[in-house]
């Protein structure tokens, strides 16, 4: 299962590199050309992340993300702003600026991937944490009860 991101941008060429990039590196793509058309398929498509331009006619993206973040069905979803508001050097390391992330434009597409590889990395820690605990609850520890191995995994 891939994860999905809806990118929201009012300029076509960039909805479309974005589009064709990330689906290229594996995920689903939904995108928007304005702030209301993003809320609507936001609250119906819940992606695992949003890309979110500022300046947009119409809503501005500071208000699509709020309305995001204000929506309880929506407001776990992370958002990467882009934007050319700041340089390269006013964007720290980690892409954080109160608490929310952002790429200053212009931007290498690889910035990008590897953000949205961090941000999903950590979006569901909980959830991978019990995963596993449940896969470790059921490892055959005991040869002599179960006849396996647990170090290879290999029939005794």
């Amino acid at each position: 299962m891939s994860a999905t991101i809806l990118v929201i941008d009012d300029e076509i060429g960039i909805l479309d590199i974005l589009e064709t990039r990330l689906k290229d590196v594996g995920y689903t793509v939904f995108t928007a050309t304005n702030g209301n058309e993003g809320l609507r398929k936001c609250k119906f498509y819940k992606p695992d992340a949003v890309i979110l331009d500022i300046f947009m006619p119409g809503m501005q993206g500071n208000r699509v993300a709020e309305a995001i973040s204000e929506d309880p069905q929506t407001a776990r979803i992370p958002i990467i702003f882009v934007t050319s508001l700041l340089t390269k050097k006013e964007v720290p390391q980690d892409n954080l600026l109160g608490g929310r992330y952002f790429i200053a434009k212009p931007f290498k597409f690889e910035e990008l991937h590897e953000l949205l590889k961090h941000i999903m990395r950590n979006k569901y820690p909980a959830e991978i944490e019990g995963a596993m605990s449940f896969l470790v609850d059921r490892v055959p520890v005991s040869r002599e009860r179960t006849g396996w191995r647990c170090d290879n995994w290999r029939s005794a």
